[in-house]
């Protein structure tokens, strides 16, 4: 008897995980998010502004934030994902409030906000990689 193969497509984003019980298993890739500056810089298009004039200590936060930008652009790209703000759809965000100036995770559906994202667990990953850079932009936010 001549034995046959079948080859199957996995989607993107899994993989294989073994055969088991007459069922091949596959398993869901976890996606790498750059955490790293010089991958988020490759993973998004960048402009250079040489004469960017900002206010007198303001220069940290202003660097702080454009770095976060740079990151959620790369997270979004990779994602797949672009908040669209007349959608009602609850976006996962990252800023502050009116009350104090300490940073907070939050969900929203119609405020648009630069950091947001598709889930609570994207949001959290983004905010604990890169607690440094929110802490120092957060009067921006």
């Amino acid at each position: 008897m001549k034995e046959e193969t079948k080859s199957l497509p996995i989607p993107e984003g899994w993989e294989f995980a073994g055969y088991e019980n007459g069922e091949v298993k596959i398993r869901r890739v976890e996606q790498e998010l750059p955490t790293d500056y010089e991958k988020a810089l490759g993973a998004v298009r960048v402009s250079e502004i040489r004469s960017l004039l900002v206010p007198r200590g303001m220069h940290g936060a202003v660097s702080a934030l454009c770095k976060l930008l740079i990151y959620r652009n790369a997270w979004w790209e990779k994602l797949g994902w672009w908040p669209i703000w007349g959608c009602m759809d609850i976006k996962y965000c990252i800023g502050t409030t009116d009350e104090n100036d300490k940073v907070q995770l939050f969900t929203t559906m119609k405020d648009n906000r630069i950091l947001a994202f598709p889930t609570a667990e994207v949001r959290d990953k983004f905010a604990e990689a890169f607690r440094d850079l929110i802490e120092e932009a957060k009067k921006l936010l």
